[in-house]
């Protein structure tokens, strides 16, 4: 048998073309898995970054917490400590004033006046 009748055979051909079927959808799901690591490569990417902020911002606190200033607002706002010879007056945070309620005045007709003047008597 020489080679062009066996490739011609029907069982070849179907072997050949169920062989290129399924490296086609190989190739398809390869791609398929592609992009959804590229997709969850960003979603990392995102995190990653946002984690970053997150230690950026918590160095940002530490660096100011460990400054004399806000040393020494702890010390005087929150253990209420003073220098020596410093006066310290604490004013309240709730200062609400109270306004007393005053009725309106209604207005008179002469009248009624003359008539409350007269029932008075």
């Amino acid at each position: 048998m020489s080679i062009k009748k066996i490739l011609l055979h029907p069982i070849v051909i179907f072997l050949i073309s169920l062989a290129s079927l399924l490296l086609v959808f190989s190739l398809y799901q390869n791609a398929k898995e592609i992009t959804n690591s590229t997709a969850d490569l960003k979603e990392v990417e995102l995190e990653v970054d946002q984690k970053q902020q997150k230690i950026d911002n918590l160095e940002n606190q530490l660096n100011q917490a460990q400054t004399n200033f806000t040393k020494e607002k702890i010390i005087r706002d929150e253990l209420l400590m003073q220098k020596e010879g410093e006066l310290v007056i604490q004013i309240p945070e709730d200062q609400t004033i109270q306004i007393p309620q005053i009725e309106p005045i209604q207005p008179v007709t002469p009248w009624q006046e003359w008539k409350k003047l007269i029932l008075k008597n």
